[in-house]
């Protein structure tokens, strides 16, 4: 197998596993009141998803991810495991799989996958980014203060705003995004 599809392989479990530990990390925050947080654990579920269909889309076969083990806890250590989690890939798991690939020149699954990295890379870190600011209003014992969530269809990015610009990652229309339904 080629580096650049061991590398996709590995980054579609990495990102399905999310979405089963976001989907629960949201039943949590809503069991202990925290309902906009729940919320945002909804929106990145939704944005990893994107992650997974453009890694998918990358690697041109089909793949059945492994969801890897994860521990759950209070909605302030499930967004601080979260935090730590999305930082991580957007400052090393992607950094180093992008430094990697790139040694699988003649891989004709190359750019896409390059372009499908490049996007999820920039926007781990604005997922982190959003659990940062979670993190600040659940250490004062306060819920996120925001009504609505959009992501961007084509690279997963996550907004509090309608929007009305292009998406700083990917440079889609603001008509690329879609509002996350709460329930």
């Amino acid at each position: 197998m080629s580096i650049l599809k061991d590398y996709l392989k590995k980054a579609i479990d990495g990102e399905f596993s999310a979405t089963q530990k976001y989907t629960e990390f949201a039943d949590i925050a809503q069991n202990e009141g925290f309902s906009n947080i729940a919320y945002l654990f909804k929106a990145l579920t939704a944005a990893e998803n994107i992650h997974i269909k453009n890694h998918t889309n990358a690697l041109k076969e089909e793949y059945q991810p492994e969801v890897e083990e994860f521990t759950r806890g209070t909605t302030i250590e499930n967004v601080k495991d979260a935090m730590e989690a999305e930082f991580w890939e957007s400052k090393t798991m992607y950094k180093n799989y992008l430094k990697e690939i790139k040694k699988d020149k003649k891989n004709p699954l190359l750019k896409v996958a390059q372009l499908s990295f490049e996007w999820a890379r920039d926007v781990e870190y604005t997922h982190y980014q959003a659990l940062k600011l979670a993190l600040k209003y659940i250490e004062k014992g306060k819920d996120l203060d925001y009504s609505e969530i959009y992501v961007c269809k084509v690279c997963g990015d996550i907004i509090f705003t309608k929007p009305t610009e292009i998406c700083p990652i990917c440079g889609h229309d603001p008509a690329f995004y879609f509002k996350v339904k709460r329930n």
